[in-house]
């Protein structure tokens, strides 16, 4: 299981990658500081799921995911971010995401996030 995590927090990238390695043995997890080196990643190798956040320099975490999908209908999205107005949401459901969490990340995310990973990875 490949995962790319876009995510602008060093904090927060780390705390991720941590959390979701003691909690899927089989995950092999890439890191993205941005949009846009997370589009440069996704393109350049082959990922089961992208957990991203939205509010990101350079490429917003919303561009990236439109263009990921424009490519790929079938990598598993899920965002990972504090802004959770309804309108956001409403244009990231339109785009196709699977998931949605709520900043700030802990464990319990962690552990939601797992369970959304491990779901998609049984289906296939």
């Amino acid at each position: 299981m490949r995962v790319l995590v876009v995510e602008d927090s060093r904090f927060t990238r780390n705390m991720v990658k941590k959390e979701l390695t003691a909690l899927i043995p089989d995950i092999e997890i890439e890191l993205a500081s941005d949009g846009r080196e997370g589009l440069e990643k996704f393109n350049e190798s082959s990922f089961d799921v992208v957990l991203s956040d939205l509010l990101m320099p350079n490429m917003q975490g919303e561009e990236m995911i439109s263009k990921i999908r424009a490519s790929d209908k079938r990598v598993m999205v899920i965002v990972l971010s504090a802004d959770v107005q309804t309108a956001i949401k409403e244009e990231l459901d339109q785009i196709g995401i699977d998931g949605f969490v709520n900043k700030p990340f802990n464990r319990d995310k962690a552990l939601e996030i797992a369970t959304l990973i491990k779901g998609a990875s049984h289906v296939e």
